[in-house]
């Protein structure tokens, strides 16, 4: 992803594809086929698909990792920060918003409305995905305070604040708030995930030496599967019967996706050429691909349906999904990124100045750099 501090990641780019993929398994396969308890297949690399929700854990980290990896040594103008991510999501999401409430006459303006200046979808208020911008952009809103606190505080504060997140959880999980509901849809769950990529961050940029082994990467990659597959198994997002777990769950997600993240942009693997620059420009895309992929979707299974070719399992899902879904939706997003958030993308300016004089930039920043 390229940022208006002209930092440029292109395997950021990659994971964001692999998020916004997940996404559109999860609602793709389940537009077809609703969840059940059974796993709908034996290979447990695909519960990660099958449980695609969980691509939204990653674009969190994703944001905490890139703005930590941004701004953590260098000054931050908060009008112009907040100027950016307004640049960055509003054109596209303020199109969709409004494609939504035509196409959908029982979507209530007035309680969306309310949903926009409190940035919570508590009762469903925002339609499709539009609830996972209003946690974001409350990220984008509080990012600053956390980074100045971490400036002041160290590591250790970031530490203290996924303890109170989770600490938060424990107490309305034992009062009997519905704990799912928290944890998933809203900050008091995903903030876990923000912090894990900021501490992620952290921790790569001066002990980069410990994240370029690739063998580290495949284990941790081996075991959140493994993991994954046992919560598929045990139920998963629509029948986890032990409610409790999702005190733990977005922690477990952000942990796992800040270690991948870290990893990946520092082994020593090279892409070839056509692959990286692909899978970048696949990344590039994912913001559009996010916001377009239930539509696509729901018209290619209209389609597919009158043909007398839907599919009517997990995996002929995934297939279709893959073969005639995604390269619909890249064309169609690349319309969108082309045509509406681009021309607004070029109109953002830099956010962060010279570095804080509380925190001079060192060799060793340099080297990390």
């Amino acid at each position: 992803m390229k940022s208006s501090s002209n930092l440029y990641l292109s395997r950021l780019d990659h994971l964001r594809f692999l998020a916004a993929f997940m996404v559109l398994v999860w609602h793709g396969v389940h537009t077809i086929i609703p969840p059940s308890y059974r796993i709908p297949h034996l290979l447990f690399p695909l519960s990660l698909l099958e449980e695609g929700h969980t691509g939204v854990a990653l674009f969190m980290v994703l944001s905490g990792y890139i703005f930590m990896t941004i701004c953590q040594d260098r000054e931050l103008v908060y009008g112009d920060f907040l100027r950016n991510r307004l640049l960055r999501i509003a054109p596209l999401f303020v199109f969709w918003l409004s494609l939504q409430l035509w196409i959908h006459p029982s979507a209530d303006p007035l309680a969306i409305l309310c949903s926009l200046l409190t940035m919570t979808s508590r009762s469903g208020e925002m339609p499709g995905v539009g609830w996972t911008i209003l946690v974001e952009f409350q990220f984008y809103l509080l990012f600053p305070f956390i980074l100045h606190f971490y400036r002041g505080r160290g590591l250790a504060y970031l530490f203290q604040l996924l303890g109170f997140f989770i600490a938060l959880r424990v107490v309305l999980a034992v009062v009997g708030y519905n704990i799912q509901h928290v944890a998933y849809w809203s900050l008091f769950g995903r903030m876990d995930q923000f912090l894990l990529g900021m501490i992620f961050a952290h921790l790569a940029r001066f002990h980069s030496q410990r994240f370029q082994s690739t063998r580290s990467l495949l284990a941790v990659i081996l075991a959140w599967m493994i993991l994954y597959h046992l919560f598929n198994y045990l139920g998963g997002y629509s029948n986890l019967q032990a409610k409790w777990l999702w005190v733990i769950i977005p922690t477990a997600e952000g942990a796992f996706y800040a270690a991948i993240t870290a990893y990946w942009l520092h082994v020593p693997v090279s892409l070839p050429k056509w692959l990286d620059e692909g899978l970048a420009w696949l990344g590039k895309l994912s913001f559009s691909f996010y916001l377009n992929h239930i539509l696509i979707n729901g018209a290619c299974i209209i389609v597919a349906r009158n043909m007398g070719l839907a599919p009517t399992s997990f995996l002929t899902g995934l297939l279709f999904l893959s073969v005639v879904v995604l390269p619909v939706l890249v064309a169609f997003s690349a319309l969108t990124y082309h045509l509406i958030e681009e021309p607004f993308l070029q109109m953002r300016r830099a956010y962060v100045q010279t570095p804080p004089s509380a925190q001079p930039v060192t060799t060793e920043h340099r080297r990390a750099a």
